[in-house]
């Protein structure tokens, strides 16, 4: 008979494939889109390496949620939150994508619902203000999950970023059962 920790199997693997992902701006910090393989370089140990571009990640629309915590002691970054929409243009560029925003304290409040309107969400983020002193993190998870899961599935049914995310809705229910 075997031990326990004979029992349990033992996998080795070994991956060549090394993810680098990369956002590029201009001067001016405009994000320079239409790159290609070449125009990057890549190096292990001063040998240059093969590069392949994921033209799939520019091309794949997403739906975002963005979940700021106005509550505690949060007043103190709202000024850097209110400059938050400059960093959600790459995703409002990318036809097809939207972006629905909460803010939480002891309670989650649903501010827009999923939208492609960058001024819409511009507004509301240049409008936050000071909640209690809550932090209802866990509810602002899971009221971020049930917008996604709200988000109509592609033509094509499930896609793999929905099919994950409905993976990662099931553990976390599962964690907080």
């Amino acid at each position: 008979m075997l031990s326990p920790a004979q029992e349990e199997p033992t996998f080795r693997t070994q991956s060549n494939v090394v993810l680098v992902p990369v956002l590029v701006r201009d001067k001016s910090g405009s994000i320079v889109y239409g790159l290609k393989p070449d125009d990057f370089i890549i190096e292990d140990h001063g040998v240059p390496q093969t590069l392949y571009l994921d033209e799939s990640a520019e091309s794949e629309p997403i739906s975002l949620v963005v979940a700021v915590l106005v509550g505690r002691r949060a007043d103190f970054e709202l000024p850097r939150m209110r400059g938050l929409s400059t960093m959600l243009d790459p995703v409002f560029e990318q036809p097809g994508s939207e972006v629905a925003l909460l803010t939480f304290d002891s309670k989650v409040h649903l501010l827009e619902t999923f939208t492609s309107d960058d001024a819409a969400i511009a507004h509301e983020l240049g409008t936050l203000h000071s909640g209690d002193h809550g932090a209802a993190v866990l509810d602002a998870i899971n009221g971020a999950i049930n917008l996604l899961d709200r988000v109509p599935k592609t033509a094509s049914g499930c896609s793999c970023s929905s099919a994950k995310r409905a993976t990662m809705a099931a553990r976390w229910r599962r964690l907080m059962a």
